[in-house]
């Protein structure tokens, strides 16, 4: 569309500068050098807009690459977070909330969020615990060392619970 409007635009001057010469030769030798101008700019413009598509090409690819580190580095860190991949209900994580508050374990609400105060509930408490590693993970020894009566395995298996950070 702007290579359009300047192409108007230089048409419109050439005609304005055409019909005020007195000679033939003078119209003709003004129109070329506006279509020379014209065409020189027609060439710059395109050569601006490859370099502007190139760049933006090589954005996009850098935002890719980008995104596909960041979501690799969340996966990496999200390993290393107690119960990241041992999510189960809200209402297994409430019955887990409840035994430890009922434990003496300062964990917050009861609202079967796993955030960091019920992880570290969970820690102290597996500290306690002659046979359990204070880990801040969820296990099958653990849950039977706050006397509830689930199997994690089949409670993973349940609509999950929401995590928060």
């Amino acid at each position: 569309m702007k290579k359009r409007n300047l192409l108007a635009a230089a048409l419109l001057i050439t005609s304005i500068g055409v019909t005020s010469c007195a000679s033939d030769e003078e119209k003709r030798e003004k129109e070329q050098r506006m279509e020379e101008t014209v065409e020189a700019e027609q060439e710059r413009m395109e050569q601006e807009s490859d370099e502007f598509a190139s760049d933006m090409e090589d954005e996009v690819m850098q935002a890719e690459e980008n995104i596909e580190a960041e979501a690799q580095e969340m996966q990496e860190d999200m390993s290393d977070k107690p119960w990241a991949d041992q999510m189960i209900s809200l209402d297994k994580a409430k019955e887990v909330q409840e035994a430890l508050k009922n434990n003496g374990f300062e964990i917050g609400a009861v609202d079967g969020l796993i955030g960091p105060n019920t992880k570290e509930g969970l820690r102290s408490f597996q500290e306690q615990q002659e046979n359990l590693t204070a880990s801040g993970e969820l296990n099958q020894e653990t849950i039977d060392a706050l006397g509830l009566d689930f199997d994690l395995v089949q409670a993973q298996q349940e609509p999950k619970s929401e995590m928060s950070e």
